[in-house]
């Protein structure tokens, strides 16, 4: 099981398929759509900065940019992109639950439109999560 702590550096893998929550490199972020890639392909970065929020919940931002977060702006429909952390509707802050079983981690939010939970689907196009 991952104890997440705060400042280190993690890969969000989905064990299924072990595919990789990553963005291209070359994409221009605040802004860029998350997707899930092979571990392997150096065309996109997989490693983000846990950072610990009160309420128990985290951040996950680009490394050495600590200001640009997993989330989403509004509502969640158009998928998880790297966002400037702070605008209003930002949503970057989630809940880190450990289970039992295939899905080792849950990472979610609570938004007015219900909750949001991560997943990485197989081959899913940008922005899938």
């Amino acid at each position: 099981m991952v104890e997440l702590k705060d400042g280190c550096v993690y890969r969000v893998v989905n064990m299924s398929n072990h595919l990789l929550l990553a963005y291209g490199i070359h994409q221009e972020i605040p802004g860029c759509w998350l997707t899930a890639q092979p571990y392997a392909d150096r065309r996109y970065e997989s490693q983000f900065k846990a950072i610990s929020c009160p309420g128990n919940k985290w951040k996950f931002a680009v490394v050495d940019k600590s200001n640009l977060c997993v989330g989403f702006q509004g509502c969640v429909s158009g998928g998880l992109q790297i966002i400037e952390d702070g605008g209003e509707g930002c949503h970057t802050e989630w809940a880190v639950d450990h289970k039992s079983g295939p899905s080792l981690v849950e990472i979610h939010t609570n938004t007015d439109n219900g909750e949001v939970c991560w997943t990485v689907p197989y081959m899913g196009p940008p922005g899938a999560v």
